[in-house]
């Protein structure tokens, strides 16, 4: 619509209006990528944090008791574990996700440039 509209400017003019436009699809199409990019760089951190929480409690359980008492042991342990595959299983993924949807977008934002730069000699034929 935008090449259409601006369709009489002299080819740098309508070029740049292009560009504009086209900065401004990328704008739209990165717009959650960073919030995924964050989730998948934030839950190995998290998961991470509850190792170091469960383990904590394993100890601290250790030290209440004077002894190794199993249960609490394995208590402070399972919340460690339970934690870290957590937060694996919410970054791997996280992780594919934007990496494919930022190949996506480039190649997309690609095809856009290419399309543009056709209809542009095109229109000034």
């Amino acid at each position: 619509m935008t090449a259409y509209k601006y369709k009489d400017l002299n080819r740098e003019g309508l070029e740049s209006k292009l560009n504009e436009t086209g900065s401004e699809v990328k704008f739209v199409l990165e717009r959650n990528l960073t919030m995924l990019g964050t989730i998948a760089t934030i839950s190995p951190l998290l998961g991470l944090l509850g190792t170091v929480v469960g383990m904590i409690v394993a100890f601290t359980g250790l030290t209440a008791t004077g002894g190794a008492d199993s249960d609490v042991l394995a208590l402070g342990i399972s919340q460690a574990l339970i934690t870290t595959a957590f937060g694996l299983s919410i970054a791997v993924p996280g992780l594919v996700l934007h990496k494919y949807f930022e190949q996506r977008i480039s190649h997309l934002l690609l095809i856009l440039q290419s399309e543009t730069s056709e209809f542009i000699d095109f229109i000034n034929k």
